[in-house]
């Protein structure tokens, strides 16, 4: 039975909601703190990554330093570093079964423009003295160039094991979960300044709520932070493959291999000898129909298929035993959107916290981003709530992941083959998925 109240509610059991919970309890562990899930723990975005524990946050390195200049550019990085080290820590108190070995992370260019790309950025990186080197790489998807970035901080994660290990911490410091909980809206509370939690099990009145969901999925329940361009992208993973060839292709502390392009290949060894692999078509979810959905993963499999055979000879006897798709939720301006909100109907006073638009980039950043809220929960933060855009539309072009997703998408409707809309509004029947 649902309790009637609560200091913290956090809706949505996934790495963000999972992380803020557990740094919730690990601070004040008197709170009564509630993690509600509509469907089971890592149902979404966090039972479907691949994988890749690696620094990024926002926009590449050359279009961060441009637009915001070299503190907040080098800041930005150093934090992404510090999440992927914080991940591994937790990782290892928590779930060491989700963690991998370390690796590092090649990020390759397959066409002379794309080297010309990684080159300026290697010059930016030494500009702002982050150890991001350029190398030279006999990887078989740069054979035309080999050319790539190598960043050393990366390891393979399961985040399903992860976010169910942290959840478990996180009940075992007094965390009560509630799964097949799914939540019908926010309303004003009727003591001070708080808030009631309705959900199909009955309410609940809580100082302050966190929406650790992709809130684009809920339509008319929860508040939406526009700004969001829901995107489907797919995976696939091989059948074991012979030791041979695992030795050939680097071993279990491989690096991982991300193509320079925007939506283009990337692929992962392992623990257990198989090999996953993503990138390619995908389809913005505005206006899809099933029929589209549908043609946009068939695509991606046929493309990911071919783009693995390139890799290796043996590897077209590897059979590629299982795909599947999920939903990544993109920022004009390639960052997260991570804050306070000022829903309609609730007082502005009202403490709503959220997280999401995580550009295909959020296994270290949902984790990061759980601490940070729990942060700004305890401290009855006042920060101003989130902008629906974050910085003049007129004066910067979209991401390069935004305007790749738009070109390279199966088409969904009309309005979505043009060079990109002005703006971008959360889209019903999104679900995340990270990488």
């Amino acid at each position: 039975m649902l309790p009637p109240d609560a200091d913290v509610v956090v809706v949505g059991a996934g790495l963000t909601g999972a992380s803020t919970a557990l740094h919730l309890a690990e601070q004040r562990p008197e709170l009564e703190i509630v993690l509600l899930e509509a469907d089971h723990v890592a149902a979404g975005a966090s039972g479907r990554g691949t994988g890749l524990l690696g620094p990024r946050l926002g926009p590449p390195i050359d279009i961060a330093r441009r637009r915001d200049g070299d503190q907040l550019a080098r800041r930005r990085h150093l934090d992404s570093v510090a999440a992927v080290d914080r991940v591994r820590a937790l990782a290892g108190r928590w779930a060491p079964q989700a963690i991998s070995p370390a690796t590092g992370q090649l990020v390759v260019a397959q066409t002379a423009a794309e080297a010309s790309l990684l080159r300026r950025r290697a010059r930016t990186y030494a500009a702002l003295g982050l150890d991001v080197s350029l190398a030279v790489t006999d990887e078989p998807w740069a054979a035309a160039t080999r050319t790539a970035l190598a960043y050393a901080p990366a390891a393979s994660v399961d985040p399903g094991l992860l976010t169910r290990g942290l959840v478990t911490a996180a009940i075992d410091l007094g965390v009560q979960l509630f799964e097949r909980t799914p939540v019908l809206g926010l309303e004003p509370g009727s003591v001070g300044h708080s808030l009631k939690v309705v959900t199909r099990r009955g309410s609940i009145t809580a100082r302050a709520v966190v929406l650790a969901v992709d809130v684009t999925q809920h339509p008319g329940s929860l508040p939406v932070v526009p700004g969001q361009l829901a995107l489907q992208v797919s995976a696939g993973v091989t059948d074991p493959l012979p030791e041979d060839l695992i030795t050939e292709l680097g071993g279990p502390t491989a690096p991982h291999i991300l193509s320079a392009a925007a939506l283009g290949p990337y692929r992962r060894l392992t623990a257990d000898g198989r090999i996953v692999i993503g990138g390619g078509p995908a389809a913005v979810l505005a206006g899809a129909t099933s029929r589209t959905l549908a043609a946009a993963e068939r695509n991606a499999w046929a493309w990911q298929r071919r783009q693995l055979d390139a890799v290796h000879p043996a590897l077209a006897a590897v059979a590629i035993s299982r795909c599947w798709s999920g939903r990544i939720s993109l920022t004009r301006d390639g960052l997260p959107q991570v804050g306070r909100l000022a829903p309609p109907g609730l007082p502005s006073t009202a403490e709503v916290w959220s997280a999401g638009g995580w550009n295909g980039h959020g296994l270290a950043a949902t984790v990061a981003a759980g601490q940070r809220l729990a942060d700004r929960v305890l401290t009855g933060s006042a920060e101003p709530p989130l902008r629906p855009i974050r910085w003049p539309l007129a004066t910067h072009p979209a991401a390069p992941i935004v305007r790749a997703a738009l070109r390279l998408s199966t088409p969904a409707a009309p309005a979505n083959r043009s060079r990109g809309p002005k703006s971008f509004e959360g889209q019903p029947g999104a679900t995340s998925y990270s990488s």
